[in-house]
């Protein structure tokens, strides 16, 4: 009888915590729950909510010392949460920073602080991002820190496969790495491509020979641009490769000249006049 807003006691790696439902609870089948699914033993008492309370103050006047220490030390680290564990017996600070640090000092002076066993979590940039939160260049909450629990690999091609122009300030987000909505939509572009012929190709369309320049993958439209200089968008479901080896329309001072694919014959357009050699 758990509603959203309730706080309860789950497992964790460290012990029972205070957690909060968030969505209301639903049966699903065994094999579509996640392996890391942890249990919810019971609904949390006053007492564990004092508790979880006083714990958190406790961890973020840890915190403040512990940003205090980095730099002191000048440690090249950027100081993110702390968590207070295991009742109150050890403190997890967590950082992020691009190099490899040595904070056993740190760590010896903070135990000698706070009287908890310490441990320390370096993250990378697309934790950091997670946890300090933002808005996106789309307007919303972070993907990463709204609903994502795990990352996905990310590659440039997902942009090409979609279309998108190598704009490093839109491609990549918040974290300074591509953006992890690049993967959302990679799937059906990639099978929608299959059926459209590649930009570059040699085709033949109701309105003559020509080249794809460029595509409109979800709307299946090819842009070509004929032998005589002007372009069309026509259906993917009208053109037909004519065949990909053969020779591209390619500038020649003013002129345009396209080679068949035995390089024999040459057509040379020019102001509207054709000559064959």
């Amino acid at each position: 009888s758990l509603i959203p807003g309730d706080h309860v006691i789950v497992e964790s790696n460290y012990g029972p915590v205070v957690g909060k439902v968030i969505v209301k609870p639903r049966i699903v089948e065994n094999k579509d729950l996640p392996k890391s699914m942890k249990k919810v033993l019971r609904k949390a008492s006053d007492e564990d909510l004092i508790k979880d309370r006083d714990l958190r103050e406790k961890a973020g006047e840890a915190f403040l010392k512990f940003k205090a220490k980095v730099e002191e030390h000048n440690l090249p680290m950027t100081p993110l949460t702390s968590d207070i564990v295991e009742n109150g017996k050890k403190i997890i600070f967590t950082f992020f920073s691009e190099d490899r640090i040595d904070f056993r000092a740190l760590v010896k002076e903070l135990a000698a602080i706070l009287h908890m066993r310490i441990e320390m979590r370096q993250v990378g940039a697309r934790d950091e991002a997670k946890i300090t939160g933002g808005l996106g260049t789309c307007g919303l909450v972070t993907c990463c820190s709204k609903h994502l629990r795990q990352f996905k690999s990310i590659s440039i091609q997902m942009a090409k496969t979609q279309n998108l122009m190598p704009n490093p300030a839109k491609l990549t987000g918040g974290c300074g790495k591509l953006k992890c909505c690049l993967e959302y939509e990679n799937s059906q572009y990639a099978e929608i491509r299959k059926t459209l012929p590649k930009a570059g190709s040699i085709v033949e369309t109701p309105q003559g020979d020509g080249k794809v320049v460029d595509l409109d993958i979800l709307k299946k439209l090819c842009v070509i641009r004929l032998e005589e200089g002007n372009q069309i968008k026509i259906p993917a479901d009208q053109v037909t490769v004519k065949s990909e080896k053969e020779k591209n329309l390619l500038p020649n001072n003013g002129k345009q000249t396209k080679i068949s694919q035995t390089g024999m014959k040459i057509r040379t357009i020019n102001t509207g006049k054709i000559n064959e050699q």
